[in-house]
């Protein structure tokens, strides 16, 4: 796909916020116009109770979906990792179509895009590895257990095939995994969450080798 003569939108949490993937991928692409609309430490799916002493993270994905430019002609939904971590949704399953679960909140999201951007492209991205990625109590402030990790990269998954949208699966790239000390010491930061500039760019190129792919 050609991205030169397109309006992009980003939507996303702390890495998308960061925008240094994004620069790369507009530096290679060179849409007609781009915006980034992440927020550290914001999630996809809506809070049940609100997060004490840090309300922003609630501004989730679907509530700010009102301010993406409506002349999208592509958007990219990078997300679910803060989901995985300190979401209190349960994961659901597929066909779900409430924001009380995960799988309904992607379904939401969809639905909101189409109908703000006019059907624009959707392409999801997926979470990278994560470190400790199996506790299903997330970063452990949860306080049922949820799905691991990889579940959430899952729905992401076939949400996206299911509504007709496209994916970028990020947590197969196996450079971009944290619990590999030489990979953990070159692309991530010492929170091993947030990638370095190097990881930034081994992101970027994920997604414009996939964004290559696609067919118009």
């Amino acid at each position: 796909m050609n991205l030169h003569n397109k309006t992009i939108s980003f939507l996303g949490d702390s890495i998308t916020d960061f925008n240094y993937y994004i620069s790369e991928i507009v530096k290679s692409l060179q849409p007609r116009q781009w915006f980034n609309y992440g927020m550290w430490g914001t999630r996809i799916a809506p809070q049940l109770q609100p997060t004490i002493n840090r309300p922003y993270k609630d501004y989730d994905f679907i509530s700010r979906i009102k301010d993406i430019n409506s002349k999208s002609d592509v958007v990219f939904v990078f997300g679910g990792t803060n989901d995985y971590d300190h979401g209190d949704v349960p994961l659901g399953k597929l066909g779900d179509k409430t924001v009380k679960t995960f799988y309904g909140a992607l379904w939401t999201l969809i639905k909101k895009i189409n109908t703000q951007c006019n059907n624009p492209i959707i392409i999801f991205i997926t979470p990278m590895q994560h470190v400790n990625e199996n506790n299903r109590l997330g970063d452990g402030t949860k306080t049922v257990p949820s799905g691991t990790l990889n579940d959430y990269v899952i729905a992401i998954i076939e949400t996206a095939s299911k509504n007709q949208c496209h994916c970028v699966n990020l947590y197969r790239n196996k450079l971009l995994n944290p619990n590999i000390a030489a990979y953990g010491k070159k692309y991530f930061y010492e929170d091993l969450e947030h990638p370095t500039a190097a990881g930034h760019k081994l992101i970027a190129q994920d997604i414009i080798d996939n964004v290559l792919k696609i067919k118009e």
